[in-house]
């Protein structure tokens, strides 16, 4: 509405892009049972949706139509209007808030646990093939792939010590066998 130049289909395209394949992420892990991961497509989705409402709103604010808008408004009207905005930001805010705070604990545990047993398995033929922090029942498991004897784990919970957030460790071995083919 404000440029001529600029195509009618392309704000169409753009909300295509950003709502569709959440909403549709969204109905899959539903059909799958994964409710989790559907609630994070759900919350991706709506928060798409508040940001491209809010940010027509701004664009049209700046090109005058909320002037013309607020002719016939009364205060009330105005200040209903603030406080719907305030609270869809805040019920978008406070989950993305808390779910970027587990997003930081699980990738610093995860990087505590990965340098804690490379120290614990340096000059043995163990190497850590996976560790996951990302897990519902508040464990962490380190997977850790070799051969031979395997250092006490006193040693690696000596070095984790506080650096679990209240988690536990889980430790699985995998025997690794070489095979030398002629």
């Amino acid at each position: 509405m404000s440029r001529s130049d600029v195509s009618d289909t392309l704000p169409g395209v753009a909300i295509a892009i950003s709502l569709v394949p959440p909403l549709a992420n969204t109905g899959i892990l539903l059909a799958t049972s994964n409710y989790t991961l559907a609630i994070g497509s759900f919350l991706l989705f709506i928060t798409n949706y508040f940001a491209i409402l809010l940010t027509g709103a701004a664009l049209f604010a700046l090109i005058g139509f909320s002037r013309a808008a607020r002719l016939n408004q009364s205060v009330h009207t105005r200040r209903k209007s603030i406080a719907i905005v305030l609270v869809m930001i805040s019920l978008i805010a406070i989950p993305l808030a808390y779910n970027g705070y587990n997003i930081n604990i699980n990738n610093a545990i995860t990087q505590n646990v990965q340098d804690a047993s490379t120290t614990w398995l340096n000059g043995t033929s163990y190497k850590v093939a996976s560790v996951n922090a990302e897990n519902a029942n508040n464990t962490v498991i380190l997977v850790v792939v070799g051969n031979g004897q395997l250092p006490p784990v006193q040693d690696l919970e000596q070095q984790l010590d506080g650096k679990l957030y209240s988690r536990t460790l889980q430790v699985e071995v995998i025997p690794s066998n070489t095979y030398y083919l002629k």
